[in-house]
């Protein structure tokens, strides 16, 4: 709860300043290497729904953070099914899946779009297996485009992973499906 309380005076310094966050807790819940991951409860997704609930409920109604779009984003594993640990259309507005895929596939596309709430790519990166090797943004854009024509944004991994340190950077940037911070009108 210390450590709630620390994260929400932060995160109501940015409500006060008018700043909205993508608030993305407890990420890639469907893997196997982070203390709140499925491995915590093997064939139990109950246990992280409600650590979720309560985060939810105590950031919302008893911290009052207002600003937060909460993104639910499952790792890219089959099994279990991205949506395994959903804690339910109250408690999310965004979903989204973490890949590592150096073909920019997404195993729950269909699946988390299902939900009925906008879907992201909400961590992207090459395999790690090539991560010193630049990976060619076009062929996310264009997987984007003809397999997952609705995704509302998609967050690139940072070091070998960011986009200025691979391949058709421009290209991707200035693709009519992107829209950059400059073409937005933050006022």
């Amino acid at each position: 709860m210390a450590e709630l309380d620390r994260v929400a005076e932060a995160l109501a310094e940015l409500r006060d300043n008018g700043v909205v966050v993508l608030w993305r807790p407890f990420h890639e819940m469907t893997g196997d290497w982070f203390w709140w991951c499925t491995k915590a409860h093997p064939g139990n997704p109950e246990p992280f729904k409600k650590m979720w609930i309560h985060m939810f409920d105590y950031f919302t109604k008893t911290k009052k953070l207002d600003n937060l779009l909460w993104v639910y984003s499952a790792s890219n594993r089959r099994d279990p099914p991205p949506d395994y640990c959903y804690p339910g259309d109250s408690y999310v507005d965004i979903v989204g899946q973490d890949i590592y895929s150096d073909s920019a596939e997404v195993s729950g596309y269909e699946n988390l779009l299902a939900l009925g709430k906008p879907f992201c790519l909400s961590e992207f990166g090459k395999t790690i297996k090539n991560k010193d090797r630049p990976f060619d943004y076009l062929v996310l854009i264009e997987k984007i485009k003809h397999k997952y024509p609705d995704t509302i944004y998609w967050l690139s991994w940072d070091g070998p992973y960011s986009i200025a340190r691979n391949l058709n950077a421009e290209a991707l940037l200035n693709d009519p499906w992107v829209i950059t911070r400059d073409e937005l009108d933050w006022k």
